[in-house]
């Protein structure tokens, strides 16, 4: 047993030690809370990294798609232009050929002779004149018929520029779709590449803030393990410093149970002394005589 020194020792300690278990507990349960809310910081990171990711390879894919688009396209565009540039230069030999005979014959509308030996025919047909105009004038188709054989080649050459014409058109229009397609997906392109460039800035730093929450996790759970640690050592401490109170109270129990029973003890063997010699009880040696039959009462019931 405890001396009385020793006692007020013990519970300062036990009460010491409660207080450090309490504060280790409050210590524990925010640690863990701090613990767990980086944890989901650094899942919410993790996810927004996932999703940037996706994003990223998404807009690369579209990208590159529409660069080898585009590179069709100037491709189709090269060809397209190549012919046209073709077409100019045939188109420039033909016009040429054309102006040389326009100063050759004096002619430039090559139909004009056709339309004008039509109406001298219709003259001779129709109106009465005498024989040497009607020999002059026919001998005037005659000439004219000749020349219009010598410029019907001026007459092929309108056509042939008019249809050159139509096909510099036709390429050009055709030139020009393309190149609006091309500025399209060349601006739809670089939409796509600024806002990869955009999201790859972003996921460095979702990287750095769930490479940070990360460590902080960590740092925590160790701190966790160590704050858990100290309180299970604790609590062995504290069932040590209480398995030795316990003791010490029931070796008081003990002694104090002793005391008092010697104490009956005695004052029953002065009731019974009274008894034989024939003196007065008092009310105090009846309830000592009453304590003992008790105690007698349970002993028997214990071993039976």
């Amino acid at each position: 047993m405890l001396s009385k020194q020793e006692e007020i020792g013990l519970t300062k300690e036990l009460g010491k030690v409660r207080k450090e278990i309490l504060d280790l507990r409050r210590e524990l349960n925010l640690v863990d809370g701090e613990k767990e809310a980086a944890f989901e910081n650094k899942e919410r990171y993790g996810n927004d990294i996932d999703e940037a990711i996706k994003k990223v390879n998404a807009l690369k894919t579209g990208r590159d798609s529409l660069i080898s688009e585009i590179k069709g396209d100037k491709e189709k565009r090269g060809k397209l232009n190549s012919e046209f540039r073709q077409n100019i230069s045939k188109l420039k030999e033909v016009r040429e050929s054309q102006r040389a005979l326009i100063k050759k014959h004096g002619i430039r509308d090559p139909s004009s002779i056709k339309e004008l030996i039509e109406k001298m025919e219709y003259k001779v047909e129709t109106e009465a004149m005498s024989f040497e105009k009607e020999k002059e004038l026919m001998k005037k188709i005659k000439e004219l018929k000749k020349k219009s054989g010598e410029v019907k080649a001026l007459y092929d050459i309108a056509q042939e520029i008019n249809k050159d014409s139509k096909e510099l058109d036709t390429l050009k229009t055709s030139s020009d779709t393309i190149h609006q397609k091309i500025q399209s997906r060349a601006t739809n392109a670089q939409e796509k590449h600024e806002e990869f460039i955009t999201i790859l800035k972003g996921l460095e730093e979702l990287k750095q803030k769930k490479s940070g929450w990360l460590e902080k996790f960590l740092k925590l759970k160790v701190k966790f393990t160590g704050t858990n640690a100290a309180l299970k050592e604790k609590l062995a401490v504290m069932n040590e410093l209480n398995s030795k109170y316990r003791e010490h109270v029931q070796g008081k129990k003990k002694k104090k149970e002793e005391i008092i029973k010697e104490k009956l003890k005695s004052k029953e063997e002065i009731v019974l002394n009274k008894i034989k010699t024939g003196g007065k009880l008092t009310t105090e040696d009846l309830l000592v005589m009453q304590s003992v039959d008790e105690k007698t009462d349970l002993e028997e019931k214990k071993v039976s």
